[in-house]
Parts: structure tokens; sequence; C-alpha cells
């Protein structure tokens, strides 16, 4: 049987501007700022994840970020590991946070496009079903949950 020609390119070598974004991103993670968040994003970026409607531009990704950083102000990620290019870039992390007073985790893959060294798209895909469970069996967090979801989006 002849060989199928292959439709995507495959790259072999990560990229500098790849492993720069990654370095960028884990460092950002470190002390989180909506600042920091707006500077690794294009100004036509659009973030999709699950517990959240697609955001599309930089105001709505900034908002966002925002309404995380309320719910879970003390959030980190650390990034476990990454692959890929910046047409392709895929970064395996680990969040944790405090919600209701104890502590959160979670693992989740980011698939990232990037243009110019800056996200234009990211897609994150982790199962929310633990992260929900979770969030509904602390009631202690309740409250602040409701507060933030309820209070005027910040976008900086």
């Amino acid at each position: 049987m002849p060989a199928m020609a292959n439709p995507m390119p495959v790259a072999t070598e990560p990229s500098d501007e790849a492993a720069c974004f990654v370095h960028a991103f884990a460092e950002f993670w470190n002390r989180p700022t909506l600042e920091g968040f707006r500077a690794l994003m294009h100004p036509d970026v659009r973030l999709i994840q699950p517990l959240a409607p697609p955001a599309q531009g930089i105001e709505e990704a900034g908002a966002w970020f925002a309404g995380i950083q309320d719910l879970l102000p003390d959030i980190r990620i650390d990034v476990q590991g990454w692959s890929g290019t910046p047409e392709a870039l895929f970064i395996e992390w680990t969040a944790s946070a405090t919600f209701g007073g104890k502590p959160v985790r979670w693992n989740a893959v980011d698939r990232f496009r990037l243009e110019g060294g800056r996200v234009r798209e990211r897609v994150a895909y982790f199962d929310a079903l633990p992260l929900v469970g979770t969030i509904l069996s602390r009631p202690a967090g309740w409250p602040h949950a409701l507060r933030v979801r309820l209070a005027p989006r910040r976008t900086g």
C-alpha cells in the first residue's frame, strides 16, 4: 500500500518563540496579574475553555482572567511539560488555589497558537466535573463565588 501524504507538516524541533513563550507563561503564573496576562495576549486573542463562554479580543479575555483571579485570588499554575511550535503549542499544567478555605487542584492541557510571541488563540482542555464537584462540596466558598459572579467585571 502506498504511503499517505501527511496533510500537516510535522515540526521536529521546538522553536525559540515557543520556548520563550512557555518560560513567560510559567513566570506569569508564579505571580499572576491582569497586566501580566494582557502582556501575553494578542489584541485579537480568542480563549476557549470549559465552564465559561469563549472570550474574543483583549477586553473579553481580560474580563475572563479578572473573574478567575477574583474567584481564586491565590491561583497558581505549574507547568508540567510542553511540546510544539508557535502554530500548535501544547502546555500541560497543574493549577492550585483555595476555595472555601481548602486547597483545590486540577490538571489541564492548553493548546496555543502564537502570533508575534503572543497568544492569538488558546483552547483549554480539562475535565471540569471534579472541579465543579469540589466547588459544590464546599458551601463555605459559595457566598464569595456569588459575589464574584454578580460583581461588575474589571478589564484593566
